[in-house]
């Protein structure tokens, strides 16, 4: 698809813009699982930092707990939980019968950016409270402009 690689050069430009490079690439690493393209996979970029682009960072403790009381979302703690992923002939396709994926639900809905942009926006602001400095976002489906706007618009982070 070449959307793909368009999408690869735009975030290659950007992290050398900003002083970073690509330094790995694990391709086809995550599945989406859609219905209009189920072969579909994404990757992870690692970037690392130019010589000379680096920056001081002074680590501190947080010493206020309040800060720290919704840091995993909402109260929910965080939990570890494998789940295997089944091949089978409807690959991409989830059944009723996969009681594994309802109990990733509460997590999910703890620390995911999901919902209306209204909902995104509080998430973000509520993530900010609570002292959070970075987030990581990855846009997914077919139209990842449309997604990174839309993410743009909700956050208020357009340019």
């Amino acid at each position: 698809m070449e959307w793909t690689g368009d999408v690869l050069a735009c975030v290659q430009a950007f992290a050398a813009s900003k002083g970073f490079y690509v330094s790995r690439m694990m391709p086809q690493l995550h599945s989406y699982h859609l219905d209009d393209n189920p072969e579909l996979r994404s990757c992870n970029l690692f970037l690392d930092s130019k010589l000379g682009n680096a920056r001081e960072v002074v680590s501190e403790p947080i010493s206020d707990s309040a800060r720290l009381e919704n840091f995993y979302g909402e109260g929910v703690a965080p939990s570890v939980r494998f789940v295997r992923e089944r091949m089978r002939v409807d690959y991409g396709k989830a059944h009723d019968d996969e009681p594994h994926v309802a109990d990733l639900i509460p997590l999910t809905s703890a620390t995911a950016l999901v919902g209306t942009a209204q909902q995104v926006s509080e998430r973000v602001a509520g993530f900010g409270a609570a002292g959070v400095t970075e987030l990581v976002y990855q846009p997914a489906g077919s139209d990842i402009e449309r997604e990174l706007r839309a993410f743009a618009a909700a956050t208020g982070l357009q340019g």
